[in-house]
Order: C-alpha cells, then structure tokens, then sequence
C-alpha cells in the first residue's frame, strides 16, 4: 500500500539558493553533483517560463524604452466619426495636435 506523500511547491528562491550550495558542492567535491547542477538549472528555467509576471518584467528589462506607438500612457483611440464618415482611427498625440 502507497504511502500519501506531502507534496509543497518550491519557489524559485529556493531553486536559486540549491542551484549556489551545489554549484559550491561542485567545486568543492568534484563533478560527481554535476547531475543535480543540470537539474537544478532547468528546473529554473522552467520556473521562469511558468511565471508570467517574470517574464514581463524579463521583456521590459529588455526593451527599457517601448516606442511611442507601444507606450501604456498613449494608447491608440479608436473614434468614429459622423454617420457619412467612415471610421477613423487616431492616437492620442493626434487628438492632442487637432
């Protein structure tokens, strides 16, 4: 008969704490821990591509400065016009400048 198992979810602090005592390990004792250093890695790796805020803020250390077009304080407005117009879109420096 199986035993019920405890089961927690580790956090990617604690992943990167493991992934620095067996880097240590792996230098102190030899490649024998080079298994653990492999798994500890991915297991990382994988965390990061699970946490969507991560990786957003992973995306806007990338791109330190979002074009004009791509600015949260300047979305694009969608306006229509009169009945006998046809739809026109604008962003908001355009409104602005009218």
């Amino acid at each position: 008969m199986a035993k019920a198992q405890n089961h927690r979810t580790v956090t990617l602090q604690e992943l990167e704490r493991a992934l620095k005592v067996v880097a240590y390990c792996l230098l102190r004792l030899g490649p024998a821990v080079t298994p653990l250093l492999d798994r500890l890695e991915r297991e990382i790796e994988n965390a990061k591509k699970e946490d969507p805020y991560l990786r957003a803020k992973q995306i806007l250390e990338r791109h330190p400065r979002p074009s004009q077009a791509l600015s949260i304080n300047t979305p694009p407005v969608l306006e229509i016009a009169a009945p006998s117009s046809p739809f026109k879109c604008t962003t908001a420096d355009e409104k602005q400048s009218s």
